[in-house]
């Protein structure tokens, strides 16, 4: 009950600072990192991808492509900043958060979901792209490696303070994306099964870390 509670409260705060930002910006974004009815029409949402194919399929109106570390936005312009699932999947994370503090606007926030690298699905996550990058297929994709202490190391270095913090439940729908992804699902998801009816613990519980932080000045 108590996780629950953490969690509806946690959202709360999040829904609540987004109807008051006027400038939001979606770093990564691809087809949207946040479902449509956390937004006001107040709200002046940017969505930014490298990806052009991904993110032609968001919804937004206002679209940019480029990338994450030369953010084409001039300083203290915006309200609210969104990374979900981004940080990980740079070789230097802490030039990003360097330019939120810069085009954030004083006293305002940040939303970080990253997930911690040694749960059992980003375990996994890793495990095929090093396969991949073994059998010339393709690269490792995540790169960078956080912990609760290392994510906030990184924004507390660079001016932030944490207001908020929780852990999810992790999934894996990044293994939907091909057919012989999907089998390999379906024999994950029996070993999880199984793990769970023989121990009682269930390997993708609280694998997945939610931050909201404030630019403090």
């Amino acid at each position: 009950m108590e996780m629950q509670d953490n969690t509806f409260k946690f959202f709360e705060l999040l829904k609540g600072i987004i109807k008051t930002s006027k400038f939001i910006l979606d770093i990564g974004s691809s087809e949207g990192s946040i479902p449509k009815d956390y937004f006001s029409v107040k709200n002046k949402l940017v969505s930014l991808d490298i990806d052009k194919k991904l993110l032609v399929k968001n919804p937004n109106k206002k679209k940019i492509i480029a990338n994450a570390y030369l953010l084409p936005f001039r300083d203290e312009h915006f309200d609210f900043v969104i990374l979900k699932y981004v940080l990980e999947h740079l070789d230097q994370p802490e030039l990003v958060v360097s330019q939120l503090r810069a085009i954030l606007k004083r006293n305002q926030f940040v939303y970080v979901v990253v997930p911690k690298y040694y749960a059992f699905q980003d375990t996994i996550y890793r495990i095929l792209g090093k396969t991949a990058e073994l059998l010339r297929l393709g690269k490792q994709a995540h790169i960078a490696k956080f912990t609760f202490g290392t994510l906030c190391k990184l924004f507390y270095d660079n001016g932030f303070i944490m207001i908020d913090f929780y852990e999810a439940d992790a999934g894996l729908s990044f293994l939907d994306k091909t057919s012989a992804r999907r089998n390999l699902k379906k024999i994950i998801l029996l070993f999880i099964y199984l793990i769970k009816k023989i121990t009682g613990k269930n390997l993708l519980e609280r694998n997945e870390m939610h931050f909201l932080f404030c630019k403090f000045e």
